[in-house]
């Protein structure tokens, strides 16, 4: 009898215990890598992916959304501001150096849709 009320009382808090409700905002991502220009200490190559699909024959070129001409970024800074601007919002950044001692920079941007 015991453990019929003890499973019962448990059973009554499981389905009164109201937890967070989750977030069912969905997100889309985006990844951009900056990789520093050979012999340019300053200058640098920027490569955003947003997920569509490469083609050789299709150019995939980060465009400007209201001229539609191909954005050009001086400094990493630049794109980032870019992507903000766009609405992404930067939740991971990894900075590796590769053997030959060049940096290469990965980030990860988030948005709501």
């Amino acid at each position: 009898m015991k453990r019929f009320i003890f499973t019962a009382i448990a059973a009554l808090f499981i389905f009164a215990a109201s937890a967070q409700t989750p977030d069912t905002a969905k997100f889309e991502y985006c990844y951009m890598s900056a990789v520093n220009k050979a012999l340019s200490a300053t200058k640098v190559t920027i490569f955003v992916d947003f997920g569509q699909e490469t083609s050789v024959w299709k150019d995939n070129r980060t465009k400007d959304e209201e001229t539609g001409k191909v954005a050009t970024f001086t400094t990493i800074i630049d794109a980032l501001n870019y992507l903000g601007e766009q609405g992404w919002e930067l939740f991971q950044a990894i900075p590796v150096t590769s053997l030959g001692g060049g940096n290469i920079y990965h980030f990860y941007m988030k948005r709501r849709k």
